[in-house]
């Protein structure tokens, strides 16, 4: 009687061993992996596609103002609507940045705006940055063929 107790007791072992290493893998954690969200979860594990990027918030129509100020100091001041597209993860594109009718490539991480260097034609290269407090865009940029130097405030309509 000793030997068939061990017996079972040793298969049910075997038994609840192989389900726990079968179970073991999917208890992973899920959620989202991406550092650059803003929902990132370090104890994931598995990547559940529910990440929320602070360029999806950015997006929208702006009615921006402000001043351009040129190579000779000359200052106009700046009235128009500009397009914040998200394109994916952190990257957007804003349009008609600096009512130019052009379309510029972005970035929006921890409240801070970054449009790297980047031509737009063969003469004209932008950069710049802005900070994002709420539905508000702070921004300097530049645009270097014409010297012009931007300092605008843009509002999410």
């Amino acid at each position: 009687m000793g030997t068939l107790n061990l017996l079972k007791s040793l298969s049910i072992s075997m038994l609840l061993a192989t389900v726990t290493i079968g179970v073991l893998p999917s208890c992973q954690k899920k959620g989202c992996t991406d550092s650059d969200a803003i929902n990132y979860d370090l104890e994931a594990k598995v990547d559940d596609e529910s990440c929320i990027f602070q360029a999806e918030n950015v997006a929208g129509t702006y009615q921006v103002s402000g001043y351009r100020v040129d190579f000779f100091g000359d200052t106009l001041q700046q009235n128009y609507t500009m397009i914040i597209n998200h394109t994916n993860g952190i990257n957007l594109t804003l349009s008609n940045l600096g009512n130019i009718g052009e379309t510029v490539s972005g970035t929006v991480k921890n409240n801070q705006l970054a449009i790297s260097p980047q031509a737009l034609n063969l003469v004209e290269f932008w950069q710049g940055s802005g900070i994002v407090s709420g539905q508000n865009i702070s921004m300097q940029y530049t645009e270097e063929f014409n010297d012009w130097f931007f300092t605008e405030t843009a509002v999410k309509q």
